[in-house]
């Protein structure tokens, strides 16, 4: 597939041809399954584009395998419901909004007519937390989040403990619990945030708790050297989390280290190519809304970005679901590289 710019007038045609005006697919005429080609087109035609604009092949293979996610789609449900269809232009972009849904399948996909932005995804990413306060603080608290209560809340704190630190900062600490749960065992720590209201929620119960993004940490506001920074999956940006582990060794002590779990990316169901993807509350309550998109990184991109930042790999564990057999996360401990 080459590079094919289509204008935003074409796509708009044939999203006017895609809908009976009745709030369904035309059923008639040309598509698979009887499923509009029009319909069909616009997918093909918005990943066209994407994908020629896109000047890396990863993202190339991000946005074809939507391609082919869509049409499939399309083909195997000719029933589906056209549920909205936003569009938007600005500064010459072309994004679209396709939802469709059944009861077992909800997608909104978003095509870019350029890449979009880093910065509005880092800025996505702040805007789900600020609305999922009271939704995120119930489901932690009430133990909803069954890989946590299983496997990896007890994987980091241990991960911590392994490292006899004296000091701990919680970066990106949320409601707070890795807090109290390293002073329940008498490490002194601290939680910092950059929402507010998640602070206010974690302060409640007590225990060292301050507002700071990460830009600020990044910017080196933090004051205090400590032996350990806890990245509890809270580190889902991209160009941000560079920034963040880049101000890690000034913030360190001698002897500290910085731990990180995340997601696995072997097993996190997604192509296995850096890059952002979609978030998603599956699995947590309807009080959710508006899932964070994430940023995916590869273990050799995880590597090389600590290389990069200064940093050295000292050990990578991998904490397992005894029920699947497989690792639910990953933890990086890393410390300041020596010269």
């Amino acid at each position: 597939m080459g590079l094919l710019l289509v204008p935003s007038t074409t796509i708009l045609a044939l999203l006017r041809n895609a809908d009976c005006g009745d709030g369904t697919l035309a059923r008639n005429g040309g598509g698979e399954n009887g499923v509009s080609s029009a319909a069909s087109s616009v997918v093909f035609l918005a990943s066209c584009w994407a994908y020629g604009v896109s000047s890396h092949w990863q993202e190339r293979h991000w946005f074809v395998s939507k391609y082919w996610q869509c049409t499939a789609s399309f083909a195997a449900d000719v029933n589906r419901r056209y549920k909205r269809v936003i569009e938007a232009l600005q500064e010459n972009l072309c994004i679209l909004w396709l939802e469709f849904e059944t009861a077992e399948f909800n997608l909104a996909w978003e095509v870019g007519g350029q890449r979009m932005d880093d910065s509005r995804y880092e800025d996505a990413i702040v805007r789900s937390w600020h609305k999922n306060v009271d939704a995120w603080t119930s489901a932690v608290r009430g133990a909803e989040i069954s890989s946590r209560v299983t496997v990896t809340d007890a994987a980091i704190v241990n991960a911590v403990v392994a490292q006899a630190p004296k000091s701990v900062l919680d970066l990106g600490c949320g409601e707070g619990w890795l807090v109290r749960a390293l002073a329940g065992l008498g490490i002194a720590a601290t939680g910092v945030d950059v929402v507010p209201a998640l602070i206010s929620k974690a302060s409640v119960r007590g225990g060292d708790f301050r507002v700071l993004s990460y830009q600020g940490f990044a910017a080196g506001r933090w004051p205090l050297k400590v032996d350990c920074v806890v990245c509890n999956f809270s580190l889902l940006g991209k160009d941000i989390v560079g920034n963040v582990l880049r101000a890690m060794p000034a913030v360190l002590t001698e002897q500290g280290h910085c731990i990180i779990q995340t997601l696995h990316p072997a097993y996190a169901g997604e192509p296995y190519c850096d890059g952002w993807r979609e978030g998603s509350w599956t699995g947590f309550s309807s009080d959710f809304t508006e899932p964070a998109p994430w940023y995916f990184r590869t273990l050799s991109s995880w590597q090389q970005l600590f290389s990069d930042c200064g940093l050295q790999l000292k050990e990578m564990l991998e904490p397992l679901n005894n029920e699947t057999g497989k690792p639910a996360s990953v933890i990086f401990v890393v410390a300041a590289a020596k010269d």
